[in-house]
């Protein structure tokens, strides 16, 4: 038994406003390790259980009830599991190539240019035009960069990282983006 002078309403305002103000700040970690995975661990079963969910009617045809039948992928043979995937394809949603945050695109680049910091990502993304100057374009969707509500910035793509590494590569490129403004 426990006992307490705040009600139960408040108790629930209480809950709710603390879960609001702490959402942010669990989401961007889930966010931030999702994108730190490789594709190849996202992908594996290992990681994350991925069920297909196919409704098996009732008895009647017209009968409300539906029934859900788990099928393990790993059981399955490959025509089988060919006609799921093709299934599946309509229902999977297109997941975004720009999933990298500006601090990320900088510790990936810095791992193999040790000069490179935040300053010259900035350079690096007006120089090439990767993303629009201002913030005032919500909708801005480019082949390195687009803008994500969630994030409420601009996030880059892998191809990114590619243009960068080659870019980096000559020393008279890189002096070009280091006086460019």
């Amino acid at each position: 038994m426990q006992l307490t002078r705040i009600s139960q309403q408040a108790q629930a305002d209480a809950l709710k406003q603390f879960q609001r103000e702490n959402y942010k700040v669990v989401r961007e970690y889930m966010e931030t390790f999702k994108q730190d995975l490789d594709e190849e661990i996202l992908e594996s079963q290992k990681y994350r259980i991925r069920a297909f969910l196919i409704p098996k009617l009732g008895n009647h045809a017209k009968s409300s009830d539906l029934s859900i039948e788990f099928v393990n992928i790993s059981q399955l043979s490959s025509e089988e599991l060919s006609s799921y995937e093709q299934g599946v394809a309509f229902i999977k949603g297109v997941e975004s190539p720009y999933r990298l945050r500006p601090g990320k695109i900088v510790e990936l680049i810095k791992a193999k240019v040790p000069s490179f910091n935040m300053t010259m990502h900035t350079k690096c993304w007006r120089y090439y035009e990767a993303r629009p100057a201002q913030h005032d374009d919500k909708n801005w969707k480019g082949e390195f960069s687009g803008y994500s509500e969630g994030y409420d910035g601009y996030l880059y793509s892998k191809k990114w990282v590619s243009r960068l590494l080659e870019a980096l590569n000559g020393d008279d490129e890189v002096r070009r983006i280091r006086v460019f403004s």
